[in-house]
């Protein structure tokens, strides 16, 4: 009888405790963390070449404030990495340009890639605002999902082309003749070319945002969250362009051609440009009364 009253008595007290816990840790105001996340990350849009998703990643600071027991405002800053390729087996144009010789004249540019590969890479920094729900807490174990928007900036980008071959003719109105192998004017065929410009992404990107997952706590006041996160950019990251050349002409320029890149191309088809990711995340947080 004795052994049966200590062990309600020890369970009794355990719960109580257990409790006084659960009540101090759901009592807690401000959370602020570091994480990271892995995943998809990469530039959306719709060309004439094969267009690749690219892996990424995110580092973010971020901090909640619970406003209710089980619902928090998450707010923070991220920077997140990027990437994309673009294969193309062929890709040919026609251009009309200006070129100055004694006067001006017309200059038709045909050009063709063989086999061209464009690499994309950005870095961007976004500020969130989402609203987060959690479960009652129960143990140590909770779930979580968060809806909300992002913004942000493209702070840096870089896109590097290389092709088998670039084959190049001209054709000037004023001489009524097509100049096929003059390689001192570069109208040739070139092996082995490569390219690197800068991409056109000067637009403010606007995101939705999801994330859902796990939360852990590790201490009173420490926590393990581990979730799967998507965002989708629901605005052009650059802005409608003329219908310029992939590549034009550039008689005082010691490359001869000017590559611009895809995304700032003719060959950029509905000119929108949209970020998008989707991976795992994981974030550690301290908490604070």
């Amino acid at each position: 009888m004795k052994k049966i009253y200590f062990t309600l008595l020890l369970i009794g007290n355990c719960a109580l405790v257990k409790g006084q816990t659960d009540s101090v840790a759901s009592n807690f105001k401000h959370e602020v963390g570091l994480g990271a996340g892995a995943g998809l990350s990469t530039l959306l849009y719709k060309t004439n070449a094969d267009v690749k998703a690219g892996a990424g990643g995110v580092f973010f600071f971020d901090y909640a404030y619970s406003f209710r027991p089980n619902w928090s405002i998450v707010t923070g800053v991220s920077l997140s990495y990027a990437q994309t390729q673009a294969e193309a087996k062929a890709i040919k144009q026609r251009t009309q340009q200006t070129y100055i010789f004694d006067v001006p004249t017309t200059l038709y540019l045909e050009s063709e890639f063989e086999n061209l590969r464009e690499k994309q890479e950005a870095l961007f920094i976004h500020i969130p605002v989402m609203i987060r729900y959690q479960s009652t807490l129960e143990g140590n174990t909770q779930y979580y999902v968060a809806l909300g928007g992002k913004i942000g900036l493209n702070v840096w980008n870089r896109g590097r082309a290389y092709a088998d071959k670039l084959i190049t003719t001209g054709n000037f109105e004023d001489f009524k003749q097509i100049f096929k192998d003059v390689i001192t004017h570069n109208f040739t065929s070139t092996s082995n070319v490569n390219y690197e410009n800068e991409m056109p992404l000067s637009n403010i990107d606007f995101s939705v945002a999801f994330e859902a997952g796990v939360k852990q706590t590790i201490t009173r006041g420490t926590r393990l969250y581990v979730g799967l996160f998507c965002e989708y950019g629901i605005g052009s990251l650059t802005n409608k362009h003329k219908e310029d050349a992939l590549v034009s002409y550039e008689p005082d320029d010691s490359k001869i051609f000017n590559y611009i890149g895809l995304l700032a191309s003719s060959h950029l088809d509905g000119k929108k440009v949209n970020l998008f990711s989707a991976g795992l995340k994981m974030r550690f947080t301290f908490c604070l009364e």
